[in-house]
């Protein structure tokens, strides 16, 4: 067999292993809900929009927030509007009848609408450059599971206040603590199914100078002994792990490889992997190989 590979120059970041908080407002307003409207006429819905669909434009009008959406409607006088939505990651386009509701005088469209996302979760690297990759999967809506698509975001410095032990068919938490304000530690690019990706704008803090990895390609990991980089104890530190399954995968994707946690140290802090640690980053052979993505129970 014949195959092509390109050969990389070495490359080493900064390891991660602190808890981040992180803030984002969507491309558009995200549907979580329907609802009824009192009105003389019928709600025209008619589940053109779902649950977890993003709706980005009416009648070609970007929309941001719920003023947006309020404002479109009433210059629809009632008429129908053309609206641009996400679904499954592809847009689509359909046409609704606003309603007048009889309780406010305004025109509605039966949904329930969220247009930001708060959460927590670990970094994973920082480059020479100030580049860095957290959370080790996609920011997702807490009540849909629906990947939010980003229009802009923050993440920022978060204090542990303590850890809720995970249990067998039930995950933990890391019980975190941020306030949103002039204290951002930098912005948020790119969500995607591997991760959150951005720029750090302030390192202080952020950052172990002495914690330092090269890069690994996808085909480095191997069955056998790892680390895992984590802060829960209050500092950086390195704990067992064994990576027990491993996959071999054509393209990107958010699951590589599988592994179990070894150290005693850590399964007394949390009972192995617990939400709020995705996105702390894995090495072996003193290479960064991936980050915690998700957690079997």
């Amino acid at each position: 067999k014949k195959t092509t590979v390109v050969v990389c120059d070495d490359k080493s970041v900064y390891l991660g292993g602190i808890p981040l908080g992180f803030s984002v407002t969507t491309k558009g307003v995200m549907v979580v809900g329907t609802n009824s409207v009192l009105s003389d006429a019928k709600t025209s819905s008619k589940n053109t929009l779902q649950v977890g669909d993003i709706l980005t434009k009416i009648n070609n009008i970007d929309i941001y927030n719920v003023e947006d959406i309020q404002k479109e409607l009433k210059n629809s006088e009632g008429k129908d509007v053309n609206v641009t939505y996400i679904r499954d990651r592809k847009e689509k386009t359909g046409v609704l009848t606003p309603v007048l509701d009889m309780q406010t005088n305004e025109y509605k469209l039966g949904i329930w609408i969220r247009n930001d996302a708060q959460g927590i979760g670990t970094l994973t690297f920082v480059t020479e450059d100030d580049e860095y990759g957290a959370l080790g999967h996609a920011i997702t809506d807490y009540e849909t599971g629906v990947e939010i698509a980003v229009n802009d975001g923050k993440i920022y410095p978060c204090t542990l206040l303590g850890i809720t032990k995970g249990t067998k068919g039930k995950a933990g938490e890391l019980r975190c603590l941020f306030v949103q304000g002039n204290n951002s530690k930098g912005e948020i690019i790119k969500n995607t199914n591997c991760g959150v990706f951005g720029e750090i704008t302030d390192k202080e803090k952020i950052i172990d100078k002495n914690m330092k990895a090269n890069v690994g390609t996808r085909m480095v990991a191997k069955i056998g002994d790892a680390k895992i980089v984590s802060s829960v104890s209050g500092i950086l530190e390195e704990y067992d792990i064994e990576i027990i399954k491993t996959y071999r995968q054509p393209k990107s994707s958010d699951k590589s490889f599988v592994f179990r946690v070894k150290d005693k140290r850590l399964i007394e802090l949390t009972g192995g992997i617990v939400q709020g640690m995705s996105g702390s980053p894995i090495i072996q052979n003193n290479m960064i190989i991936g980050a915690v993505s998700h957690v079997s129970l």
